[in-house]
């Protein structure tokens, strides 16, 4: 009987240490696994980041400028996005993409309504 506790236990001791050997290898793929995860992520993130970055640069008011729009501003340089709000300047600047020019409002009045 004591031989076969002993069998048992030598038995019982090898299969613990293969049990282990495997467990600590099957952390270190999970490890790896999830490493190379989160860098994927990362990765995929920073690009759509800087992606987002360039579309938010190219709906700027440069690029507005220089597909040929123009922005009327004020004398304090803020920009008049409607018909009234320059009606109600007597003077104002219109800027394009290769520089500004001061304009006088002529037609302070309400002119024609188009």
């Amino acid at each position: 009987m004591r031989l076969d506790l002993d069998q048992i236990k030598t038995q019982v001791g090898r299969d613990t240490d293969r049990l282990v050997t495997k467990a600590v290898d099957d952390l270190d793929k999970s490890l790896s696994l999830l490493e190379s995860g989160a860098i994927s992520i990362t990765d995929e993130a920073r690009k759509d980041i800087e992606n987002f970055a360039k579309m938010v640069v190219g709906l700027g008011p440069q690029s507005a400028l220089q597909r040929g729009f123009a922005i009327a501003r004020d004398n304090d340089d803020k920009p008049l996005t409607s018909r009234e709000a320059a009606m109600n300047h007597a003077s104002f600047q219109v800027q394009f993409r290769d520089g500004r020019v001061a304009v006088k409002n002529t037609d302070r009045s309400g002119g024609d309504e188009q």
